[in-house]
């Protein structure tokens, strides 16, 4: 074996091992995106409010995960999609809670149609079952003074 030939073996080698380096380098993790939904009230008056909480899991997702949540019809959401910010770490964990105002009583079970959530390409399963929330018309109060004039004490 010529001594050109050794160093071509060994820089070609040197090669391979800096290409396979190079591909293991670009190889990125899959993210995840996992939603679970918080605890809510199950009765509110109409034109009150509800506080509906959602967790947002990730995993090597870095960057924003846009939380949507979709009312159904009677209640209403002024911010129906927020915005959360993921650093890329492991089962990353942060809290989107929507607000949503009844505009009409009934029953609602959910009270949603769906929550979704995506970053870029990635998205969750979305959510479509949750607790049942009853929208009823707030109590009024009313009071009757009577006098009467039979008996004075």
């Amino acid at each position: 074996m010529t001594k050109h030939s050794s160093i071509t073996k060994k820089l070609l080698i040197l090669l391979l091992v800096l290409a396979i380096c190079t591909i293991a380098s670009s190889i990125v993790y899959a993210g995840t995106i996992t939603l679970s939904l918080g605890s809510y009230d199950s009765q509110i008056y109409n034109q009150g409010t509800l506080n509906i909480p959602v967790t947002v899991t990730c995993s090597n997702i870095s960057g924003n995960v846009d939380v949507t949540l979709t009312p159904k019809s009677g209640l209403g959401c002024s911010t129906c999609t927020i915005s959360k910010t993921f650093t890329g770490a492991t089962n990353e964990q942060q809290t989107a809670t929507f607000t949503l105002t009844a505009t009409q009583t009934g029953t609602y079970n959910p009270p949603f149609i769906s929550i979704g959530a995506i970053s870029g390409s990635t998205q969750a399963t979305a959510l479509t079952s949750g607790s049942q929330v009853v929208v009823v018309e707030q109590p009024t109060w009313t009071k009757d003074l009577t006098v009467s004039s039979s008996s004075i004490t």
